[in-house]
């Protein structure tokens, strides 16, 4: 299909804004991740995530895939620690299950903006641009059959990230369920001030760990697909 050139810039705006959107909250999670740690102040952590972010996209010479498994080594990490922080704080696992079986029932109009920004999380408009420059980096034999198979292949593969970042946004909202939820100020909690509310020792390092692998292996994705976009 031919477009003209407005619409052609048109759509590279919103592909790049896409992009830059959703790293935004990447980098400040990395921000947050080191004034857990060090006590930094937050700045520093999103300026650091530049240089270390640059520093895992200049192994991308070592091919695709060795950046693949460093993005897979991070949500490794993190649904790790995301796992055992929900044994450690002992999450309600039946009322988990209840939620995520019929818990619209209970759903009122004022939940909606939650419920907005969960789908949000989960679904990335970024990671079309994603899917479509790593299959592109893969050589396929160009016969018919070949080409049948990759795209069929090409077409399940993004089934699975999205399958396990539901069950890692699941873990978050459960664990922050277990320890926001009933709490004074509750209302006003944030990232930043999450780790006030998890209390158990360990919890908060826990959730430093979880914070920065999320955040790396996002702006990692969300950066290299800038780069394909543009």
């Amino acid at each position: 299909m031919d477009l003209s050139r407005g619409s052609r810039y048109l759509n590279w705006a919103i592909a790049e804004i896409s992009a830059i959107i959703t790293d935004l909250p990447e980098v400040i999670g990395i921000g947050i991740a080191f004034n857990i740690f060090f006590g930094w102040p937050y700045y520093v952590g999103v300026l650091l995530s530049l240089l270390t972010t640059m520093s895992f996209l200049a192994t991308i010479r070592c091919g695709m895939r060795f950046v693949e498994f460093i993005i897979v080594v991070f949500v490794g990490i993190m649904s790790i620690v995301l796992l055992i922080e929900m044994t450690v704080i002992g999450v309600d696992r039946k009322e988990l299950i209840k939620g995520w079986m019929y818990g619209f029932v209970d759903t009122t109009s004022a939940d909606l903006f939650t419920v907005t920004g969960i789908v949000g999380c989960v679904v990335m408009p970024h990671n079309l641009y994603l899917h479509t420059s790593t299959c592109q980096s893969r050589p396929v034999q160009r016969d018919e059959a070949t080409v049948k198979k990759a795209v069929r292949f090409s077409s399940w593969e993004p089934v699975l990230p999205v399958i396990v970042s539901f069950f890692i946004n699941a873990a978050m909202v459960s664990i922050a369920a277990e320890t926001v939820f009933g709490e004074p100020h509750a209302r006003k909690a944030g990232i930043a001030d999450f780790c006030s509310f998890l209390g158990k020792t360990g919890t908060c390092v826990m959730f430093g760990i979880a914070l920065i692998s999320a955040g790396q292996s996002s702006a990692i994705t969300t950066t290299y697909t800038g780069q394909y976009v543009m």
